[in-house]
């Protein structure tokens, strides 16, 4: 979940705060929100086999192991915002608005991988 604090100045000097919280609208969180409910089975611990099951059932019910997030943190590139995650695509959002625009490979053909979510700024 995106968490976003806007602040702005009025004419007679006052400060306006406004918060604002919204999902980023990964293919997973529309997947279980048209189910109302989660539709992953979690592989991410337990037995080997209950791992190795879970990962398999994810696998062939929606052609990858985990569900994607991309809640870890935000980055800005040529003037647009993302929302990245180790496991997914980044996800393009409206600053503003906190709307979902879509994966950074429905923006570019050419990267097929995800990035990293705590990037560093060159120096």
């Amino acid at each position: 979940m995106l968490h976003a604090v806007y602040f702005n100045k009025k004419i007679d000097d006052k400060w306006v705060t406004r918060y604002k919280n919204k999902y980023v609208e990964t293919d997973s969180y529309k997947i279980d929100k048209q189910r109302d409910k989660p539709a992953f089975i979690p592989a991410v611990e337990g037995t080997s086999g209950g791992v190795l099951s879970g990962f398999i059932f994810n696998m062939l019910r929606f052609g990858r192991v985990n569900e994607n997030f991309s809640n870890t943190s935000i980055f800005e590139h040529w003037g647009k915002y993302y929302t990245a995650a180790e496991n997914s695509m980044p996800q393009e959002i409206d600053i503003n608005t906190l709307q979902t625009i879509g994966t950074w490979d429905s923006i570019l053909d050419s990267w097929n991988r995800s990035f990293t979510s705590q990037p560093k700024a060159g120096s």
